[in-house]
This record gives structure tokens, C-alpha cells and sequence, in this order.
């Protein structure tokens, strides 16, 4: 008698869909990795510690505490990001940003009115390598922009950029009102740095950057790139409390 055997057959799976980009809540910190859908991956400061997430310009990923820090795991991709402060608010943790490797851009803006905004931790940024910018901009008014912690940014390899209140040749970005920032500046293989150099806008008289403790260019040392500091300009003056150290 002979066995017969069952033919074997292959199934289709359930469609599944995977989100670009995951969101955790992580001892209080929120956590945002992966690679994001084409288009912007937008963060917006919607109230005290809480953050409005948007990926790819269309699709809502909602509305999240931010108990902690806000850290940001990026691909190696060319990331884009914006974190917008669209109302009076504040984030009492830092931004820990790791850009990953490839052209990334973040970009921190205030663009709401009323009372003051900002940071009440640190800003550190990872950027990789590649082409990296870090813009940081008050487009709003009437209030000032804080970051009450220390800036620090390793641009790694490749043509990087930062610029706080400075000239980006975007409309939208174009600074109006002060920046402060209270613990010190630390740029690291920056290439470029551009501080309230704006003379563009027609409004922008007031787009001072004051940096309360020690600012420190360590210039890249990457071959046959240039490097340019510019601190303040015709309609922005730049104070340092601390030492001002650039090397490179």
C-alpha cells in the first residue's frame, strides 16, 4: 500500500503594514526611530512637553507627553526633520537627535506667538556623515526662543553647516526675534557656522543671539573643505559670556 503524500501549497500572507517611523514611550523619554515616509518628518511643540508628530507631510501620527527627553534614532537615509514650537510651550527634558549617516537637515523653529519658548534641557546632535545642517530660527514676533542647556554639534564627515538666526536663504526661516542660549555652544567638525548674520528680512531688528557661558569652534579638518565662522551682522549682535575658542 502506498503512502500518499499531500501536496504541499503556498499561502499569500495578510497584508501588512509596518509604520515608517516608531514611536515609544521609554521611561518617561519618547523615543522616534526609523526612517520616515518622503517628505518631512514634522514634530510640533503643541503644549508643554507634548509633541504633534507628522510623517511625510500627510500622514498624522498623533499627539504624545514628552515626560523625559525627546530622542530622535534617524536612518542613514537623507533625513528631514522640523521641530516647530507652533504655540507657547516648553520641553523641560533635551532633544537628542542622531541624524544617522546620509544629507540630513534639522531644523528648530519658533513660530508661535505670546509668551517665551524653548528648551529647558540641552540640544545634542549627532549628524553622521554626509552634508548635515542644523538650523535653529525664531520666526515668531514677539517672544524669545530658549535653549536653557548646552548646544553641542559633531557634524562628522563631510560638508556641515549650523546656524542659529543666521542667513539660510529660506523665506520661511527668515529669524525676527532673539536667541538664547544658556549652556554654552560646542560645534565639532562644523564647516560652516552662521550666527544672526541675517540682513534680509525687512522685520529682522531684532535677532540677537546671546550665549551664556563658553562657545567652541572645532573647525572639520576634512580635506579640500573650507570653513567659515560669521558671528553677528548689520541687524543682530551676538554676546558671549565665556570664552570664545575656534580652531581648525
Amino acid at each position: 500500500m502506498k503512502n500518499r503524500r499531500g501536496l504541499l501549497q503556498l499561502e499569500g500572507l495578510t497584508e501588512r503594514i509596518v509604520p515608517a517611523v516608531a514611536i515609544r514611550a521609554i521611561d518617561g523619554d519618547l523615543v522616534i526611530s526609523g526612517i520616515h515616509n518622503t517628505g518631512t518628518l514634522t514634530i510640533n511643540v503643541s503644549g508643554d512637553n507634548e509633541v504633534t508628530i507628522n510623517d511625510g507631510g500627510s500622514k498624522n501620527r498623533g499627539t504624545y507627553a514628552v515626560d523625559g527627553d525627546l530622542i530622535l534614532n534617524l536612518s542613514n537615509r537623507n533625513d528631514t526633520v522640523v521641530i516647530d514650537f507652533t504655540t507657547a510651550s516648553r520641553l523641560d527634558g533635551s532633544i537628542l537627535a542622531n541624524l544617522g549617516n546620509g544629507t540630513d537637515s534639522l531644523t528648530i523653529i519658533d513660530s508661535a506667538t505670546g509668551t517665551d519658548a524653548g528648551i529647558f534641557g540641552s540640544l545634542v546632535v549627532d549628524g553622521g556623515n554626509g552634508d548635515d545642517s542644523v538650523i535653529i530660527t525664531n520666526t515668531s514676533a514677539t517672544q524669545l526662543l530658549t535653549i536653557e542647556g548646552a548646544l553641542n554639534f559633531n557634524g562628522g564627515a563631510g560638508r556641515d553647516t549650523l546656524s542659529i538666526n543666521g542667513n539660510t536663504a529660506t523665506a520661511t526661516l527668515e529669524p525676527v526675534s532673539p536667541i538664547s542660549i544658556g549652556g554654552g555652544l560646542t560645534m565639532t567638525r562644523v564647516n560652516s557656522v552662521l550666527i544672526a548674520n541675517d540682513t534680509t528680512p525687512a522685520t529682522a531688528t531684532a535677532i540677537s543671539v546671546t550665549i551664556d557661558n563658553n562657545a567652541v569652534f572645532n573647525a572639520s579638518a576634512d580635506k579640500l573643505i573650507a570653513n567659515t565662522v560669521v558671528v553677528g551682522g548689520t541687524k543682530g549682535e551676538v554676546t558671549i559670556a565665556g570664552a570664545l575658542t575656534v580652531t581648525g
